[in-house]
Parts: structure tokens; C-alpha cells; sequence
């Protein structure tokens, strides 16, 4: 598996995604499988849990922020056999922040 790592600032998705479609149309044919993962807030440690939770747990459904390992399973999942017809896809790790 080769990870392609795009970096958008915010408000810039709509191109790393329409990149990342593009990508993923022109690829498929050789069996290339190409999708976006977007975290939310997620706690890696540079800030204390509880601060984290307190500046944006409110905005978030679930209650709390994420936690890395809870993004990496989502990349597991794409690197797996489990995920053999997708492509083009973009998953949204945020503890459904955007559904507001």
C-alpha cells in the first residue's frame, strides 16, 4: 500500500478531495485504491485530554474528542482485504461534528 499524504489547511477540503476523486477514477482500473480520511479533534497528546474535551467536546455529538488510535483503525481497515471495492471514498473521523 502506498499512502499519499495531502495536507489542506482548513476550509481548503474541497480540493484535496476532488484531487483525491480524480485519483481514485483514473486509478481504479490498475487496481488502485485511493481515499481520504478526515479527523476531527483528536487527541495526540500535545494537549491535556481534559482541555481537549472541554474546548470542543460541547461541538461534538459523541461528547468527547478522538483518540488516534481510533483513526488508525479507519486506515487499517483501507490497507485490509475489507476494503476491496472502495475507492473515491471519503470517511470522516469526528465523532459526527460535521452533522450539526
Amino acid at each position: 500500500m502506498t499512502t499519499v499524504r495531502l495536507k489542506s489547511s482548513p476550509g481548503s477540503s474541497k480540493p484535496s478531495t476532488s484531487l483525491m476523486r480524480a485519483m481514485a477514477r483514473e486509478n481504479a482500473q490498475y487496481g488502485v485504491r485511493v481515499n481520504a480520511v478526515c479527523p476531527g479533534a483528536i487527541h495526540t497528546g500535545k494537549r491535556k485530554l481534559e482541555d481537549m474535551n472541554a474546548m470542543f467536546g460541547a461541538q461534538i455529538p459523541m461528547g468527547r474528542v478522538g483518540f488516534a488510535e481510533e483513526v488508525a483503525r479507519v486506515f487499517a481497515f483501507l490497507a485490509s482485504d475489507l476494503s476491496t471495492y472502495m475507492t473515491g471514498a471519503t470517511i470522516d473521523v469526528n465523532g459526527g461534528m460535521l452533522i450539526h
